[in-house]
């Protein structure tokens, strides 16, 4: 019995060491041992990264290497949940012997003010530095190849950032509610933008992104209510849903050439956006993908739009002018537009009577042919000085000869209407 009663505690024992995160502590820092490679990982103490939040205060230096039991270890990893919940932690000193450091490893260190991550870093894992107020800059160097989601989340202070070249995807959340962050220039080796990059970002007035991106995520960029000005890169083929939903201060945007979608909610909510030239490659706009955007006033449907989603220009209540350049008018549901009776549709000469027969196109107030005028400059009735003006009677050109310079679009010609594309 007595023997049964010492195995026992000496069982629980072991389960109780068992229990915690660390092997060792050496001179105020928590590792666990690797005595396979002779490497060592900072971890936390206790059972549990919550269980003593106030492990670590002040200024932190890992070294690059630690002795227990007469055995030396090289420290090359930072592990999961590492510094998670010490808030009163100021600063960190990380070797160049860390190759990696895991996710979580300094969430919510609301105090941490100052890190450096050194070059023989490759790997940051996700929530990395999430939540830590005190960051105001910070320096992802070139030799981080891979990174987690969500690892500058609600880092409200950091304004400043920069971002090395070994980065070619952006994870998805890695700046979401990073509100005090105003620009940023992206590598040009990032070809993809992850979904909710830069969600909630509301000071974010500018962004320069890399020539080789090729997507951008859904919501990478919703919320960003300060956003004015974007030009997306050709290499550009796809941008999710609501990728720039809210955007409330956009006023501009260069679409690339060859973008064949512009997706559910794109454009959603973007109430400053007043003009907007879809490129020749578009098939299909998607459901509510204008939804809202008050400033428009005129836009043209590309010849190559076979599809127009439900509620794609609802709420646009300032829309009064609006080309179609499909010769067959697409399928379209009443409530694609917000109303019929101001708007004035344009179509190409010739295709009047098909938009006047077509269901829910035949309730435009007004159905209008224009003139094709692809080669225009060539033809001699416009061989003398003319002005060109847009719809709203502004004059865009004085006393020209020829059309070049300018952008996709209807004007007006020696008293007739003319279309660009």
């Amino acid at each position: 019995m007595m023997y049964n009663r010492f195995f026992m505690l000496a069982v629980a024992l072991m389960m109780s060491l068992a229990d915690y995160a660390h092997d060792a502590e050496i001179d105020g820092i928590y590792y666990n041992l690797y005595s396979n490679t002779k490497e060592a990982s900072v971890t936390y103490m206790g059972k549990d990264s919550w269980d003593a939040p106030a492990e670590y205060i002040g200024a932190v230096t890992i070294p690059s290497t630690v002795t227990y039991e007469g055995v030396t270890y090289r420290v090359t990893s930072i592990g999961d949940e590492a510094f998670q919940y010490c808030e009163d932690i100021t600063s960190v000193t990380i070797p160049n012997s860390v190759t990696s450091i895991g996710d979580w490893a300094f969430d919510s260190c609301k105090g941490l003010t100052s890190i450096k991550i050194p070059n023989s870093v490759t790997y940051i894992g996700s929530n990395v530095f999430r939540y830590c107020e005190g960051l105001t800059s910070f320096e992802i160097p070139n030799s981080i190849t891979k990174m987690g989601g969500y690892v500058f989340e609600n880092c409200i202070n950091l304004s400043s950032v920069t971002i090395g070249s070994g980065l070619t995807i952006l994870p998805s959340n890695t700046f979401e509610n990073c509100e005090a962050l105003e620009s940023i220039c992206l590598p040009n080796n990032i070809t993809s933008i992850g979904s909710y990059a830069f969600v909630d970002c509301k000071n974010l007035k500018a962004i320069e992104l890399p020539d080789m991106l090729e997507t951008i995520g859904y919501n990478a960029f919703a919320d960003c209510y300060s956003l004015t000005s974007l030009n997306i890169p050709n290499t550009v083929t796809e941008i999710r849903d609501q990728a720039f939903y809210m955007c409330a201060s956009l006023t501009s945007v260069n679409l690339p050439d060859n973008l064949t979608r512009i997706n559910s909610g794109l454009f959603e909510n973007c109430y400053a956006l007043a003009s907007i030239t879809l490129p020749k490659s578009v098939e299909s706009i998607g459901s509510s993908a204008f939804w809202a955007c008050s400033e428009l006033k005129s836009f043209i449907i590309p010849s190559s739009v076979k599809e127009i989603g439900d509620c794609a220009f609802r709420f646009c209540t300032n829309l009064t002018s609006l080309t179609n350049l499909s010769p067959t008018p697409q399928a379209i549901d009443l409530n694609t537009f917000n109303s019929y009776d101001g708007i004035d549709l344009y179509v190409l000469k010739g295709c009047k009577e098909a938009y006047q027969n077509a269901e829910v196109w035949k309730n435009f107030g007004t159905i209008q042919e224009i003139v094709d005028v692809t080669g225009i400059e060539e033809k001699p009735a416009l061989a003398e000085e003319f002005d060109v003006y847009d719809l709203n009677g502004r004059r865009v050109l004085n006393k020209v000869t020829s059309l070049d310079g300018l952008s996709n679009g209807v004007y007006i010609v020696n008293g007739k209407k003319v279309v660009i594309k």
